[in-house]
């Protein structure tokens, strides 16, 4: 176990496993929504059978530029910015900078655009459901 990113438990207890997640193995990886930023994955979607979703997304280093606009087809989603800042701006609701501590609860198909965001930039980010379309636009 001590070299492992993870620990999960093979009992499940009301529909969950216990799950912990080490910070000082953190495997980000360049496999998400955005090709400039990278996600550590902390094993809530397996623990939950896909019902919920976090992660861990940060900037990758020399890769600032916007994500286009989207929405996405979920129940909840909810950003808590660690670290860096972002330009975010809401259909309806106009442009907000957002840094570290601020938090984002953004109802389900709101349209949205990261219009920037700092190199260091890094968040926790919580999805129910774990998978979820997103529609360009």
């Amino acid at each position: 176990m001590a070299n492992e990113e993870q620990y999960v438990s093979a009992r499940t207890l009301n529909g969950q496993r216990l799950t912990i997640s080490f910070a000082n193995k953190a495997n980000y990886q360049a496999l998400g929504l955005r090709g400039f930023f990278e996600y550590h994955d902390l094993g809530v979607k397996a623990a939950t059978d896909g019902r919920f979703h976090a992660q861990l997304v940060r900037a990758k280093k020399g890769s600032v530029q916007p994500a286009g606009r989207h929405s996405h087809a979920l129940e909840f989603q909810m950003i808590y910015v660690l670290r860096g800042r972002a330009t975010v701006e809401f259909e309806g609701e106009g442009r907000f900078e957002v840094e570290a501590g601020d938090v984002i609860l953004q109802p389900p198909g709101m349209k949205h655009e990261v219009l920037d965001f700092s190199e260091d930039h890094e968040f926790l980010e919580i999805t129910a459901p774990a998978q979820y379309a997103t529609t360009p636009g």
